[in-house]
């Protein structure tokens, strides 16, 4: 009985123990589950607080680089204010010294793309040639070394340069003596003739020349020729004696002057263009007539067709190139019109519509047919090729248009229809005027500089010396070389002249 029961007891605790043991089992799963939560929790957080405390230093940094950014901007802001009023204040007192200012127009640009400056690729390398004379051999040589200072012995080897230079200039001053003689016969007085200077001026040749030279060629005015003359030379002179040289030289070329105006007038073809001039403040015209080997200028006050008449004179019977200046239309002789002019007052409006980008496409399509077809076939050709052309050039001005620029030009190709082949038909005639416009550039560029002349004079003496100095241009002939023979050709015959 007694064993039976501490059999029951031992069972009871047993049970009692297991059941302790399965509640201890679920709360150590528990807290494993716990633990587990905890600690992802505690990296979680681990994690976040990494991230923030990263945020935090990048908008720390950020916002310190925007707080100095403000105090920059603000400096800044403060300087510029400063800037504001100073420019205002010194716009406002340019207002009160110039209240109408002429504004500075700028052309724009008319090619997009940018040439490359030098030759174009292919052409052969040159250097300047090696002179034809020396005047005297320099050894330059070195005792030590520019390095270290050690003695050198014999040179290595030599290297050989040529340098042309010029020498320092004085004034090459002659004592004339002009021994004056009796004659019997013509019971007076007779002189020797020196061909050294011209008579009454104290000048030699040479320089009154050069002082030609530098105004003609080298645009120069008289005082700048003075100073250069100086300079230079050490030759000491002033403006009036320089213009009354030149005066007196232009006199010695009249004669030559007459004979170009001859030649023009019997010539096969002459281009003609005019430009804008000035006498003493009034307003005048500055026309050039050119051939292939001459050139004329003439000032006149007048801009009509009356100046070329007179020039080339009522039986001129060649052909005259120009631009579609009215003046030339009273003009009874074969004309040629430029198509460069034509060509250019397209292209100034080609990029308006598609009419105007097709209307200049049409117009160099045909430039280029007809230059082309004249260099490369023979003139019989050409001739029977020009109503090709003629063709052509009446299609495009059928039209129809719409455009006001493609209107006004094919009505200009329509009042000039008779002379825009001529070219085709005469050998020695190109289809552009640029002959004049080239010989013209360069007294437009003493016009820029000296602004005319201030006499009828000083006007007579420029355009009888720029067309002396166009026509040795044009002849590929120095100016200097040639003038120095013919005045002292003059000088020895004693040709008697009457100033301008």
């Amino acid at each position: 009985m007694h064993t039976g029961r501490s059999v029951l007891r031992v069972n009871v605790r047993e049970i009692k123990l297991m059941r302790e043991n399965r509640k201890l089992r679920r709360e150590i799963e528990r807290l494993t589950k716990e633990s587990t939560f905890y600690r992802e929790e505690y990296e979680r957080l681990t994690k976040e607080s990494t991230f923030y405390r990263e945020e935090y230093e990048r908008l720390t940094k950020e916002s310190t680089f925007y707080r100095e950014e403000y105090e920059r901007l603000t400096a800044e802001n403060i300087y510029l204010l400063m800037e504001n009023e100073t420019l205002n204040s010194r716009v406002g007192e340019l207002e009160g010294e110039k209240e109408s200012e002429k504004t500075l127009k700028v052309k724009p640009t008319t090619s997009v793309k940018k040439k490359r400056p030098g030759r174009k690729s292919g052409f052969k390398g040159t250097s300047r040639r090696i002179p034809d004379h020396v005047d005297e051999v320099c050894e330059v040589t070195l005792p030590v070394c520019p390095e270290c200072g050690t003695l050198l012995g014999a040179s290595s080897e030599t290297v050989t340069h040529y340098v042309e230079d010029i020498r320092p200039s004085v004034p090459y001053v002659t004592q004339v003596n002009t021994h004056r003689y009796y004659c019997s016969h013509c019971q007076k007085m007779v002189s020797a003739r020196s061909d050294d200077a011209m008579p009454k001026c104290r000048l030699g040749l040479k320089a009154t020349l050069l002082a030609a030279y530098m105004k003609c060629e080298l645009h120069l005015p008289l005082d700048k020729i003075r100073k250069n003359l100086k300079i230079c030379f050490g030759l000491e002179t002033t403006n009036a004696t320089i213009y009354n040289h030149l005066k007196l030289l232009s006199s010695h070329y009249r004669g030559e002057y007459d004979k170009i105006k001859d030649r023009i007038k019997g010539s096969e073809a002459v281009n003609i263009d005019e430009t804008g001039w000035k006498i003493d403040g009034v307003n005048h015209w500055l026309w050039v007539f050119v051939t292939k080997d001459a050139a004329l200028f003439k000032i006149d006050r007048r801009r009509s067709g009356d100046v070329p008449k007179e020039v080339l004179g009522e039986s001129f019977d060649g052909v005259v190139t120009s631009d579609f200046f009215s003046a030339y239309n009273k003009l009874t002789c074969k004309k040629q019109k430029c198509w460069i002019h034509v060509l250019r007052d397209a292209k100034k409006n080609a990029q308006n519509n598609e009419e105007t980008r097709k209307f200049c496409k049409t117009l160099k399509r045909l430039v280029k047919d007809m230059k082309k077809f004249k260099e490369d076939s023979p003139q019989q050709e050409i001739i029977e090729a020009q109503k090709r052309f003629q063709r052509r050039i009446s299609k495009i001005i059928a039209g129809p248009y719409t455009d006001p620029s493609c209107i006004r030009l094919t009505k200009r190709l329509n009042q000039h229809y008779e002379s825009l082949l001529t070219f085709l038909e005469v050998a020695s005639v190109d289809y552009h005027n640029n002959a004049a416009e080239r010989v013209l550039r360069s007294p437009v560029v003493t016009r820029k500089i000296s602004g005319g002349n201030k006499s009828e004079a000083g006007a007579s003496t420029h355009e009888i010396l720029t067309s002396i100095t166009a026509m040795y241009n044009l002849r590929s002939v120095n100016f200097l070389e040639e003038a120095e023979k013919f005045m002292r050709n003059q000088l020895r015959r004693g040709v008697t002249i009457k100033e301008n």
